[in-house]
Parts: structure tokens; C-alpha cells; sequence
């Protein structure tokens, strides 16, 4: 009997391990990472990873410092959504992935126009159409964001769809500036004792 119960148990636990999604490459972080251009030192950008998806919102340097200066977990205990208050949402691509870096990506699509649609729109003075969403959405362009394992910095480009060589467009450096050093600094009355 006890054999028999050591190896359900044995079983059981081959089982359970084998079956369980193991998330590998994706950063996850319980802060929320502050990065600048490469070079530079004014933020632009404040991201929070999160399993398969990277959360990127634009925000200036001086708006960052006043919400930090409010409460230093001011992004932390944001709730942040999709397209929403200059949020973007990306998710994970392992494919892409290096053992340097951890890609992450955007698609941005179209509603498709049709001619002849009573909700699709044309402005010929302006060679503009606007799909209703009814007929498909066509992809435009796809934007990425690759992290170092570090966190320390990361990449960002975009590739347009209809691109046949794949360029690559717009590449940007970002490297991290620590929190510390976005926080409010003390006042330094020293003077007064002179």
C-alpha cells in the first residue's frame, strides 16, 4: 500500500512539473524603472514590466519628479491602460529574443476601407480614407522595445508593414535612471550655521 501511494505521488509530481508553463526571458519587476534618451538624464519615459507584456508611458522629467515627490510609489499604485493617457502595451516575443536582450511588440493596425460602404469614409481632397472596422483591419506598422536582462536600458524602433526589406526605423537608446535619484531632495540649511 505504501509503495503504491509513493508512486501516485511520484506521478502526480512528474505530471505537475511537466505540464507547468515555465515563463522564461520575461522580466518581471515589482518597481517601476524610470528611463531617459541615451545620454541625456530627463525622463521620458517610466515603464512597469509584467510577465509577457511591458507597459511604456510618455511622461516629462518635472511631472515624474512631482508625482514622485506626492508618494514615492506614485507608479507603482497607478493603474495603467492600453492607449490611455500616453500608456502603450507591448508583449513579449520570444523568438526575437537574445540572451542580451528581451523583446517586446507593438501592432498597430487599420480598419480596412471599402468602396461603396455607407459607414467607411473617403475625403478625396484630402486622398484620406477611413475604414468602419466592419470589413477586417490591415497591419501598418509594428513597434519594439528590447530590454536588457538588467533592466539598465533598452532599445526602441519600428518597422512598417508594407516594407519589403523590413527597415528598421526611428532606433532609439534609452538607459535607466534610478529612482533615488528622482526623488525630492532635502533642503540643506548648512548655511545657517555659518
Amino acid at each position: 500500500m505504501k509503495t503504491t501511494i509513493i508512486k501516485i505521488g511520484i506521478v502526480l509530481s512528474c505530471m505537475v512539473m511537466g505540464f507547468t508553463p515555465i515563463a522564461k526571458g520575461q522580466i518581471y519587476s515589482s518597481e517601476d524603472c524610470f528611463y531617459a534618451r541615451a545620454g541625456e538624464n530627463e525622463v521620458c519615459y517610466v515603464v512597469k514590466f509584467q510577465g509577457s507584456k511591458v507597459w511604456l508611458k510618455r511622461d516629462y522629467h518635472s511631472g515624474v519628479r512631482h508625482n514622485l515627490a506626492k508618494s514615492k510609489n506614485y507608479y507603482e499604485n497607478e493603474v495603467w491602460y492600453d492607449q490611455k493617457d500616453g500608456v502603450d502595451m507591448y508583449e513579449y516575443v520570444p523568438s526575437m529574443s537574445t540572451s542580451q536582450r528581451e523583446v517586446y511588440k507593438r501592432v498597430i493596425k487599420s480598419a480596412i476601407y471599402k468602396a461603396g460602404c455607407y459607414s467607411c469614409r473617403f475625403y478625396p481632397s484630402l486622398g484620406y480614407s477611413v475604414g468602419c472596422g466592419r470589413h477586417g483591419y490591415e497591419e501598418i506598422q509594428t513597434y519594439y522595445v528590447a530590454f536588457s536582462k538588467d533592466k539598465s536600458s533598452f532599445i526602441e524602433w519600428h518597422v512598417d508593414a508594407d516594407d519589403v526589406d523590413k527597415e528598421i526605423r526611428e532606433k532609439e537608446a534609452y538607459t535607466r535612471i534610478p529612482k533615488q535619484d528622482l526623488m525630492p531632495k532635502a533642503a540643506n540649511y548648512d548655511f545657517l550655521n555659518e
